[in-house]
């Protein structure tokens, strides 16, 4: 029902400036925030990040960075509120603990913004566009894949 999402492209497109970030240069200066972004858009407890993987994330902003810089960054954001969390197996991993919404309460929310009859088709895309900026990427695709339990609810009322 609704358009898939390319997650690069719909950050882009509610860029207030409209530039493409990822295409400028943005130096050291803007490490702290550009880790701070990868662990919003990409790190989640099922989607957790290696030290490398950060790295190479960084990389692609035009960042270097070093593994020790990375935990020294870890800090500053903790004391910033950031729960940045740990998880060991074979390898260390980190995510962000601490998100505005839960995945079921996302699907909630695609519920019922599925549920409503909007005006037009785009104004309820628009709507599920930006519900899928609030979570990582990892969460979006588990959420844009659930079904939505209106035409269940709808064939219940029918056999009642």
């Amino acid at each position: 029902m609704f358009v898939k999402l390319d997650r690069l492209k719909q950050r882009k497109k509610f860029n207030p400036n409209g530039v493409d970030f990822l295409a400028v240069p943005l130096g050291q200066r803007s490490k702290l925030l550009c880790l701070m972004k990868i662990l919003y858009d990409k790190a989640d407890r099922q989607n957790p990040m290696t030290i490398n993987a950060i790295i190479k994330e960084l990389n692609n902003y035009g960042i270097k960075a070093e593994r020790k810089s990375i935990y020294t960054d870890f800090d500053v954001l903790r004391q910033f509120g950031m729960n940045i969390e740990m998880i060991k197996t074979k390898t260390v991993s980190y995510y962000l603990a601490n998100r505005i919404f839960e995945v079921s309460e996302l699907e909630l929310l695609k519920n019922a913004i599925q549920s409503v009859d909007f005006r037009t088709k785009e104004k309820s895309n628009n709507l599920m566009n930006k519900l899928f900026l609030l979570a990582t990427i990892g969460q979006a695709k588990i959420i844009e894949e659930t079904k939505c339990s209106k035409t269940s609810d709808a064939n219940n009322g029918d056999r009642e």
